[in-house]
């Protein structure tokens, strides 16, 4: 009996250690895609202002 009870103790053990690890590695994935998204948005606003100030020569015109 309690050899059957150490075995569902460990395999328990055992399933959760995986949950957790594959929880961490998917929160430390989707924090690099926010970085990655970060680094877009800037590069996108940068352009934006590029192109704001093109449209504004040409409205001077």
């Amino acid at each position: 009996m309690y050899e059957e009870v150490q075995k569902i103790t460990v395999f328990c053990s055992l399933f959760l250690v995986i949950i957790v690890l594959f929880a961490c590695g998917e929160a430390a994935r989707n924090e690099s895609d926010n970085n990655v998204d970060k680094g877009n948005n800037k590069e996108r606003s940068e352009s934006m202002k590029i192109g704001r100030s093109v449209s504004d020569l040409t409205l001077e015109r």
